[in-house]
């Protein structure tokens, strides 16, 4: 998972998660009592709720005690799912003693629905999935990535995109909340989206800040109180995801600068039947709670905790899974300062060019000669530590962002050859 700080779930290990949500869905596992306990606190948000335990070592005097020749009396080979959850559990919990939530999930509330469920049920249930074998295009289908890229801007979400969850993105910021950017969509859905935004106002009498013509709008509520640091809420994330049937987002929390300072909302849009979808968050693995997912429940999540969903219909069933998702801040900046929550509004078919934590417009970045050398290295060998020791020297001038991607998720599969492989690196 492209946002957790857990390791990389396994194929075997999302197959074994989503048997054990079948599992629970099956036994009617049910939903926590709706609890309205206002926003989560970001004093609950400055890191993960829970880290997995360290190894422990085998005793050296259990070691000493074995008899020899003595395997034909030896006890069954422990189960390896429940040894990790009984030394889940045998955690201290004194960090989460201090969670203001210790739930990590809040109901905000419950609104109407209908318009957006009128714009995206076109091609909700549609796989997108194989570019090569994509359903006939319809010009209403906001689920297509090729209206995406004529119409919208693409946008890539690398672990999301491998299990065929669609998207409609309308807002998105970097990983760093230095730059926020408006998708031309935004304001195609922005009356539908405005009972949702409504809601994250609430505690707050200025509105919910998005676009630059609402801007102006939120300054003069806040300047007819006279408040020059009046709290302002913005909206930096923003997009509607189908989660196929038979699939499972493993156990994991959201990592990156963006989770310690925003607000994470989601609202349940199209969904079959609520039974057959588990959602569930906690302080840790073995404390999560079901989180009811009937259309237009309004609910915030503490991402900074563990939290996994599945989509428990029939695989092949078509019967997806389509939630709003919204991510804000609260801005306290003075009345007519820019803050970097101010959205860069894109035109329809721009590009943009990512890596894992940066978003940039293709035309804002300068032509560069082809780098002299490129450090290959994998996940966890040292190559984040050798380019912070190569940038201690003077005449090193740091790369504008460290990971290039390159030969991974950003790779064209479609190239065939070599020489057409080395244009595509230059």
């Amino acid at each position: 998972h492209e946002e957790g700080t857990m390791p990389p779930s396994s194929p075997e290990e999302i197959a074994r998660q989503h048997q054990e949500a079948t599992m629970l869905v099956e036994a009617s596992m049910p939903c926590a009592p709706r609890r309205e306990l206002g926003e989560i606190s970001l004093d609950d948000k400055v890191q993960p709720t829970w880290s997995p335990p360290p190894p422990t070592p085998p005793s050296p005097s259990d070691e000493e005690k074995k008899e020899p020749n003595d395997d034909a009396n030896q006890s069954p080979p422990e189960d390896p799912l429940l040894k990790q959850q009984q030394e889940q559990k045998q955690q201290p919990l004194s960090s989460l003693d201090t969670l203001k939530n210790p739930h990590c999930w809040s109901t905000r509330g419950h609104v109407e629905v209908t318009k957006l469920q009128t714009m995206v049920r076109e091609g909700f249930n549609l796989s997108y999935k194989d570019k090569e074998n994509l359903p006939p295009l319809s010009p209403t289908n906001y689920w297509d990535p090729r209206n995406a890229d004529k119409h919208n801007v693409s946008l890539t979400r690398p672990s999301h995109d491998g299990w065929g969850i669609g998207k409609i993105v309308l807002m998105f910021s970097d990983d760093f909340l230095t730059k926020t950017y408006q998708l031309p969509w935004w304001k195609e859905f922005e009356q539908a989206l405005q009972p949702a935004l409504d809601v994250l106002k609430q505690s707050y009498s200025c509105s919910p800040s998005s676009s630059s013509s609402s801007h102006e709008e939120d300054d003069n509520k806040c300047n007819s109180n006279a408040d020059t640091t009046h709290r302002r809420v913005f909206v930096v994330r923003a997009l509607l995801a189908s989660l196929p049937p038979g699939v499972t987002i493993p156990v994991h929390n959201d990592s990156g600068e963006w989770v310690k300072t925003t607000h994470r909302v989601h609202v349940p849009i199209l969904v079959n039947d609520p039974s057959k979808i588990l959602f569930r968050v906690g302080p840790a693995p073995h404390l999560l709670q079901r989180i009811d997912c009937t259309p237009g429940h309004v609910f915030e999540i503490n991402n900074q905790a563990k939290h996994a969903v599945s989509n428990c219909e029939v695989e092949g069933s078509n019967h997806h899974r389509v939630h709003l998702i919204l991510d804000y801040v609260v801005d306290t900046t003075p009345i007519g300062t820019r803050t970097p929550y101010d959205p860069i509004v894109l035109e329809p078919g721009e590009k943009l060019v990512q890596t894992r934590r940066s978003i940039d417009r293709l035309r804002d970045m300068a032509q560069r000669p082809t780098p002299s050398y490129v450090i290959l290295g994998a996940q966890k060998a040292g190559t984040t530590s050798l380019y912070d020791y190569i940038n201690q020297h003077p005449w090193v001038v740091k790369a504008r962002r460290r990971e290039t991607h390159c030969l991974d998720w950003r790779w064209n599969e479609q190239l065939k050859t070599d020489k057409g492989r080395l244009a595509y690196c230059q």
